[in-house]
């Protein structure tokens, strides 16, 4: 778990398969793969659930601080954290996350046939 290189980022935010899995109880076996909405700003990864903190693999996530994402073809272990409760890193970005989150939650989930 570490700092995000520019290629890992462009790989992410050019795919929209994110799929999380924090670690079950027991912190070592990874929970049930859940596709999830995200957005990169900066330097960072951003995720949302659907259902928000009601979301099983968020509760999970804020419990056990770490698992992994599998996005365009990487596969990374991360350690999560709330936005709310971070390091203030994604203060200068609250603006910016809120209309990109917006927008990731007003894009159909399905492309068009």
């Amino acid at each position: 778990m570490g700092d995000w290189s520019k290629e890992e980022l462009s790989k992410i935010a050019n795919t929209d398969d994110l799929q999380v899995s924090p670690f079950r109880e027991d912190g070592k076996t990874y929970g049930t793969p859940t596709w999830i909405w995200s957005v990169v700003l900066g330097d960072s990864l951003y995720v949302r659930a659907y259902n928000a903190q009601r979301s099983r693999w968020y509760h999970a996530a804020m419990q056990q601080k770490a698992g992994r994402i599998r996005a365009g073809g990487l596969t990374k272990e991360v350690a999560f954290e709330s936005v709310c409760q971070g390091r203030g890193k994604a203060a200068p970005f609250q603006p910016v996350l809120a209309g990109a989150m917006a927008s990731v939650l007003n894009s159909p989930l399905a492309g068009t046939r």
